[in-house]
């Protein structure tokens, strides 16, 4: 399941100062999943925070190019041999 990019609330504040009723807001509700899970699909990548891995061998050089895109900064980055 992919998680919601906007919040319910989000939504109505850009509404301008329309009240939703209930049933307005299940609409809601369902557009933002939707497009949320389109967003997703169209970019090939999840937008949620995600803590991973990520080994490189490296070629030398002194760029490294992570496979991943990431929206957040990484919380380390090492060369060479890291203790367990």
């Amino acid at each position: 399941m992919t998680p919601n990019l906007i919040t319910r609330e989000r939504a109505v504040r850009n509404l301008n100062g329309y009240t939703p009723t209930a049933t307005d807001n299940l609409v809601l509700d369902t557009l933002i999943a939707a497009v949320s899970s389109a967003i997703c699909k169209f970019c090939r990548r999840s937008f949620a925070a995600q803590n991973y891995d990520e080994l490189l061998n490296g070629n030398g050089q002194r760029r490294l190019f992570c496979s991943a895109f990431r929206s957040w900064l990484s919380p380390r980055c090492a060369i060479g041999p890291s203790p367990s």
